[in-house]
């Protein structure tokens, strides 16, 4: 069993009895009966969460890791939800009538809620969102705030039906935690780089000077505190949180790109390349371990594995392709030989399938994408602004506009929902 609890929640079953989950760092939900002796259920759950099912049945919902929703209940055995159709998050909380209701958001961007009498009832008009977040709105009402893909941030909750914040001006990302004096916000991340915070009484409160950001995620600090991780446009990484000030990390070293992840160990750790190609992790009792025997990296993103593992990928400077995370070093995915070809013909002669797929998620939406990023890579023209052109070209916008495009973690969306492992992550402790 890990040794760190993700997310607890008690779930009255009626009739007097009551049951508590917990979701396990490892993805391992296991139910506390009445001695606190605990039992394991099943693996590979992403997020949980209490309500009522259509039937008004007070119910365990369990998002796994594929995608899959399913409730639980004393006559339930984790029945699959939704057609099986794939979700990406799901929050709680009360929609427009103020019922308690159990936000969905689907991989196709759609954006629906479910309850007592309710199945599944799509909202927004059907209009892709890309992140979901559970708040409070600068009156202090509990809200969902949706972050839509292209770039309009929205709040949701009783007699509120998705009025726009922020004078509507286009924001990236949204991350939910504690700013300097403890209060609990929602971090916004604007096209523009202005990393601003919202909350009862707080109005989008420019952060850190109004120094552009290109980057957010949340996570633990070396000392296990959580915090806001902000990579500014020079390169510079920070750590913002409760006592915590935008303090520089990493002696100030540039900062290339950042993901959230899990180590060997399965621990949460903030992934850091730099821009001499280090690759290295940071968070509690970790700070800034050197990864790949320092052999420069290129790249990096999330993603899964073959077996359904959120892991790290990396591309090597010599066009190697390798994965990393729980319970694996850097295990070499495809070598340069076995990347060309792909490039050539869009697959491996005896080589793994999932190469081609992770190639696919992980830099582009169409292989076309993968093939001229690869190309680049080959022909040794890795400079951002050419893989940023490159981008534009192929989608026709501007990629940094943090609409239907590139995520934080260097992948893509999948209509405009933010799949990285990070959002995912912080979700499941705020669902």
């Amino acid at each position: 069993m890990a040794t760190s609890i993700n997310a607890t929640v008690l779930v009255p079953f009626g009739n007097g009895n009551e049951a508590m989950f917990n979701l396990y760092e490892d993805d391992s939900l296991n139910q506390v009966d009445s001695t606190g002796q605990e039992q394991n259920l099943v693996r590979g759950v992403q997020q949980i969460a209490t309500g009522k099912d259509f039937s008004g049945n007070d119910v365990l919902f369990a998002l796994f890791r594929d995608g899959t929703l399913a409730e639980y209940g004393p006559s339930i055995t984790f029945t699959t939800l939704a057609n099986g159709n794939a979700v990406s998050q799901i929050g709680t909380g009360k929609n427009l009538d103020g019922k308690a209701v159990l936000f969905a958001l689907f991989a196709d961007g759609t954006l629906a809620e479910f309850g007592d009498g309710i199945s599944f009832t799509t909202l927004a008009n059907g209009n892709a969102v890309s992140q979901i977040r559970r708040g409070k709105s600068f009156s202090g009402a509990e809200v969902l705030f949706a972050l839509f893909a292209d770039g309009t941030l929205a709040e949701y909750g009783p007699s509120i039906s998705f009025t726009t914040l922020a004078n509507g001006n286009a924001v990236s990302q949204i991350r939910r935690g504690k700013n300097q004096i403890g209060e609990d916000v929602l971090f916004a991340l604007f096209v523009d780089g202005t990393l601003a915070e919202y909350g009862p009484g707080i109005s989008f409160t420019t952060l850190a000077n109004g120094n552009p950001v290109k980057q957010i995620t949340t996570g633990k600090n070396l000392n296990g505190k959580d915090v806001l991780f902000a990579l500014f446009s020079d390169g510079i990484l920070a750590e913002f949180g409760e006592g915590i000030s935008f303090t520089t990390l990493a002696n100030g070293n540039f900062v290339k790109q950042i993901v959230s992840g899990k180590d060997v160990n399965g621990q949460p750790v903030l992934f850091a390349l730099f821009a001499d190609g280090t690759l290295a992790e940071y968070g509690p009792g970790n700070s800034f371990n050197i990864l790949a025997n320092s052999n420069p990296v290129k790249q990096i993103t999330t993603g899964k594995n073959l077996n359904g593992k959120d892991v790290l990928f990396a591309l090597f400077s010599d066009i190697t392709l390798a994965t990393y995370g729980e319970g694996m070093t850097f295990t070499t995915l495809a070598d340069k030989g076995e990347l060309k070809k792909l490039t050539q013909n869009g697959q491996l002669a005896g080589g793994p399938p999932i190469v081609f797929e992770v190639v696919k998620k992980l830099f582009g939406i169409v292989v076309g994408g993968w093939q001229s990023f690869l190309i680049n890579s080959l022909t040794g023209d890795s400079s951002p602004g050419q893989t940023e052109r490159m981008l534009d070209s192929l989608y026709g916008r501007d990629w940094t506009a943090g609409r239907s495009g590139r995520t934080e973690g260097g992948g893509y969306t999948r209509a405009g929902v933010d799949t990285s492992v990070e959002s995912r992550e912080e979700a499941s402790r705020t669902a």
